[in-house]
């Protein structure tokens, strides 16, 4: 999903569209500034991994939900992507377990 600025070389990584939703409510705006990835599962993470690649991407920060899969991928992508700055954003909404039940207790 296009962001707002496409010269800003950054990208939001989220495991399904309710948590990028969730996002765009928490920040009351309808449009990140940088790119937005939405993975549906993380069994797309090789697809995902060459999405990222192919971009012009410097900067990841990655959505992903805070249990055992997320932090998994999380250390994943942080590994596969060197050339890249990689940001577990996950710390942002712990202890809830994703962006959306983060979202539902405020």
């Amino acid at each position: 999903i296009p962001g707002s600025n496409p010269t800003t070389n950054i990208v939001s990584l989220f495991e399904g569209t309710v948590d990028f939703l969730s996002l765009l409510v928490v920040m009351n705006t309808d449009q990140l500034e940088g790119d937005a990835i939405i993975m549906h599962s993380l069994s797309s993470y090789a697809e995902t991994l060459i999405a990222l690649n192919a971009g012009a991407y410097q900067s990841v920060n990655l959505f992903l939900d805070n249990d055992k899969s997320g932090v998994k991928a999380a250390l994943r992508f942080q590994a596969d992507l060197p050339k890249l700055e990689v940001n577990d954003r996950a710390e942002l909404y712990a202890p809830h377990a994703d962006l959306n039940d983060y979202l539902i207790s405020q």
